[in-house]
């Protein structure tokens, strides 16, 4: 293979790497033992993700002999792990809850995990029970080093990986595993209390079996390794769901061979082509973002609309998923908000509705509600079968952050009635509240109201621009695999919507970064330094960059291949991308972390390992010695740890 790029160290071979593998594993798994061991001892107990409630869910196994169900509660058990907590200084800084009210949810075990999947649980009940008289700390170190050998378990599997993708004597063998072993973020939830570690490293053993088995081809041995481990994904946490399907991909793959590999292969790609086209439609209004559960679309032609030829329409006996959003939201873009703050509102709606039994008697609703989950503004009005005009004044708070419009006519309840909304405005001042504006054109984006110019906040205020959805069959499986009940409609259009969404995103991909890297306890514990983060971002580019140019020079990873673990990385970093959209609209937001795609930890490492060798690569023109690359490479990752460890004990003040 000719190329003008300089040969890169992946594809350089180590004298003495064929030769001793399996000393290497061993090193690899001896150093991600003792960095594991380091985390397990200075993280103070309880300062992980959900570290109090998933330790909730294995002492009740422990105790009871079974599974734990879910919204089971065992009080004695819980104060004991409140006071382990309070011991421990968990609550420093932090408004500490009422021990005599520990039935209900409480800050640092507010979310119940009794619903989870039971692998990882099951897998570290044994010394929890023989170490029942001990304690609920001493349990919690115990359960942690379950963790531990979770964690070694996703290192073997990320060296086979490994293994099977570069050629013999090639040093990736040894530098990706070993950056794993030694990536902070990675080592500290791996040794955590958390089914988080299982899921990585079945995970991890799932993508070992399917690399192999479509290296080599498919057989009885690597058919119940892919089809195994994808079933303990099903029973190690929802965030790795997505070994399921690609299990049948990579069974279809590896079987596709021979004459019957182009034919095969073409087909799979026209059927995935076609099925993602068959999974839209295009009738749902743009800009609002639909929890229910209607089959009809929220977007309706009407002679009755007011405005445009288009009204919005909202079946209020539909289910809404999850139970707690309302069924339709629309969020203000940030700008919007910053430009109102401290100032008079006025906001109205053209309202109408529709019962089954075709009764005439209006009936009692709410108009849309301009809320930012604390406060909520709306007027109940009685609601008749042809277009009215509804208005309210709001006092928008001069310290507002985030503000949408919620459409739940009937609060909390459900009936049997469809209820038509038709142009939307909200503007800042007070206009008339009983005469209707006079819309400059269909779109309804600005106009005359009360005598007075306006510009319209609410988008797509008369429902004439669509958007795409998901199918209803879809919408309704899919709210009940996603975590958190999500619709897959609610997160595409967070993904559409860069001006009421991009926050979201840009949080989230800042987070995301942050974390993989380092950043530790509930997230509040950060790198020392002003530059960290600054540097870490530099070094990810330049691996990003480099992969591009030099991946496809690695003699075992052909395009297929590579296309594989592209996908891959897509599935899990896309989810963990999209996994908090739905709390936009939520008073606290919920911005995801690494922890959901580290179960994808094996191909990250890789293709950035692969992108810095390559680079490293372009040094031999300086004839800087090879050895000396290796120094340099792992020294970054060895300045990296010290560095967190420092910036952890700081925290906690231990140093």
């Amino acid at each position: 293979m000719s190329s003008v790029v300089p040969t890169p160290l992946p594809l350089a071979t180590a004298r003495g790497f064929a030769r001793s593998e399996g000393w290497l594993l061993a090193a690899i798994l001896l150093a991600g033992l003792a960095h594991g061991l380091l985390y397990v001892l200075i993280v103070p107990p309880w300062q992980h993700y959900d570290e109090p409630s998933h330790f909730e869910y294995l002492a009740l196994l422990a105790k009871t002999g079974r599974l734990p169900r879910a919204g089971e509660v065992d009080l004695p058990l819980r104060q004991a792990i409140f006071d382990s907590m309070v011991a421990h200084d968990f609550y420093r800084g932090l408004p500490q809850p009422d021990r005599a009210r520990l039935e209900q949810p409480v800050l640092g075990l507010q979310y119940s995990q009794l619903d989870e999947p039971p692998l990882y649980y099951l897998s570290a009940v044994l010394p929890v029970w023989l170490l029942r008289e001990q304690g609920v700390t001493t349990q919690m170190y115990a359960a942690r080093l379950v963790s531990l050998g979770w964690l070694l378990l996703a290192l073997a599997a990320v060296w086979g990986t490994t293994r099977e993708l570069t050629p013999a004597g090639s040093p990736l063998r040894g530098l990706v595993p070993l950056s794993a072993a030694l990536l902070p973020g990675f080592v500290d939830v791996m040794t955590a209390v958390n089914n988080d570690v299982a899921a990585a490293a079945v995970f991890s053993l799932f993508l070992w079996g399917s690399v192999r088995v479509l290296q080599r081809g498919l057989s009885p041995g690597g058919l119940v390794w892919v089809l195994g481990s994808a079933a303990l994904c099903y029973w190690a946490k929802s965030t790795v769901l997505a070994a399921l399907p690609l299990s049948v991909l990579v069974i279809a793959l590896a079987a596709a061979r021979g004459r019957w590999q182009r034919p095969i292969r073409a087909g799979l790609l026209i059927a995935a082509v076609l099925g993602l086209f068959g999974l839209f439609t295009w009738q749902d209004a743009a800009y609002w973002y639909r929890s229910t559960d209607q089959r009809e679309a929220t977007r309706l032609r009407t002679p009755l609309a007011p405005v445009g030829d288009h009204a919005l329409v909202l079946d209020a006996s539909a289910e809404v998923l999850p139970t707690w959003l309302r069924p339709l939201f629309q969020p203000l873009p940030p700008e919007a908000v910053a430009s109102l703050r401290g100032q008079t509102v006025t906001m109205g709606v053209w309202m109408w509705a529709a019962q089954p039994d075709g009764a005439a008697s209006p009936l009692v609703l709410r108009t849309p509600i301009l809320t930012d989950g604390k406060t909520a503004f709306f007027q109940t009005v009685s609601v008749g079968q042809t277009p009215a005009f509804y208005a309210f004044r709001a006092d928008i708070p001069a310290d507002a952050g985030r503000f949408w419009i919620t459409l739940a006519p009937l609060g909390k309840e459900t009936a049997e009635v469809r209820v038509f909304y038709d142009g939307f405005v909200l503007a800042a001042g007070e206009y008339p509240l009983a005469v209707p504006p006079a819309f400059s054109g269909t779109q309804g984006e600005d106009g005359v109201w009360g005598g007075r110019a306006f510009q319209n906040l609410v988008r797509n205020p008369s429902a004439e621009r669509v958007w795409p959805s998901f199918r209803s069959p879809v919408e309704r499986w899919g709210a009940r695999l996603l975590p958190d009940n999500a619709h897959p409609s609610m997160l595409l259009y967070s993904v559409l919507d860069s001006q009421g969404a991009g926050w979201y995103y840009r949080a989230t991909a800042a987070n995301l970064f942050q974390t993989f890297w380092a950043r530790f306890g509930w997230g509040q514990v950060l790198l020392i330094g002003a530059a960290s983060y600054w540097l870490l971002g530099i070094v990810t580019a330049l691996g990003a960059l480099g992969s591009l140019l030099f991946a496809r020079q690695i003699e075992r990873l052909r395009g297929d291949m590579l296309a594989f673990l592209v996908l891959v990385l897509g599935v899990m970093w896309g989810a963990a991308f999209l996994r908090g959209a739905i709390f936009i609209f939520a008073p606290r937001p919920f911005i995801p972390v690494a922890r959901y795609a580290y179960p994808a930890i094996g191909p990250s490492i890789f293709l950035l390992s692969v992108g810095w060798c390559g680079l490293f690569g372009l040094a031999r023109k300086f004839r800087i010695p090879l050895k000396l690359q290796y120094v340099v490479y792992l020294l970054g990752f060895l300045v990296l740890d010290i560095v967190s460890i420092i910036s952890i004990l700081r925290f906690y003040e231990r140093i």
